[in-house]
């Protein structure tokens, strides 16, 4: 019997390497979930940023894994039916996103969705902002994702008004990027502004009193 157990072993260990890797090119992206008491809630999706492109998905609270083309822009999406996510109402679940073996992103208190980007440029998504600076900053994106800390408390002004900008823009700051369901209004945010009175009605402009440290999340 003793001569059988090694071969047995090598070739099970062998088979494990194997299928754990990606061909040369492909990133392996592994997405990890620990369930709540309602499973059946959760559902996800792993999609091309760009073109929508369905690259891996669950219709329940499971993981996977899959091999993408390196570098290329995913977003992830996690979904609950009940509106309590996966912590922390009816258990302690969570997710982990990782690729080749390293997370990129994690989360488990939400509402009914989170989402993230992964390998994506910076600004496309709430949780990958570019620094914003003060004065003038051009937005890279018909949507931008900026963060500021604030160095001092008072009234702080965001604005596209004056620039010369004939597009219609919109502006949202939020307090954070976890568990919120972003939609085109006001909803979620901390402050929002369509049409500003105080330029040509398609500009926005927010004012908003906060202290020094604080980090403003501005999507434009």
């Amino acid at each position: 019997m003793k001569y059988f157990i090694l071969p047995v072993m090598l070739s099970f260990l062998s088979y494990s390497i194997y299928a754990s890797g990606c061909s040369e090119g492909y990133d392996r992206v592994q997405v990890l979930i620990k369930a709540d008491k309602r499973p059946d809630e959760t559902t996800w999706s792993l999609r091309d940023y760009y073109t929508g492109v369905l690259y891996d998905s669950a219709s329940s609270a499971r993981g996977d894994t899959v091999c993408i083309p390196s570098g290329t822009c995913l977003k992830y999406a996690i979904f609950d039916a009940y509106g309590d996510g996966l912590c922390c109402g009816q258990g302690d679940g969570f997710y982990q996103v990782l690729v080749n073996g390293k997370i990129v992103a994690s989360g488990g208190a939400f509402s009914y969705q989170d989402a993230v980007v992964i390998n994506c440029q910076e600004g496309l998504y709430c949780n990958n902002p570019i620094p914003a600076h003060k004065g003038v900053q051009v937005a890279p994106h018909r949507d931008s994702w900026y963060t500021y800390v604030t160095d001092a408390t008072g009234l702080w002004e965001i604005s596209t008004c004056g620039l010369g900008n004939k597009c219609d823009t919109r502006l949202y700051t939020y307090a954070r990027c976890k568990g919120i369901t972003y939609y085109d209004g006001n909803v979620g945010t901390q402050s929002y502004n369509d049409n500003s009175a105080d330029c040509n009605k398609q500009q926005a402009k927010i004012n908003s009193y906060v202290k020094k440290g604080d980090t403003l999340r501005q999507g434009y």
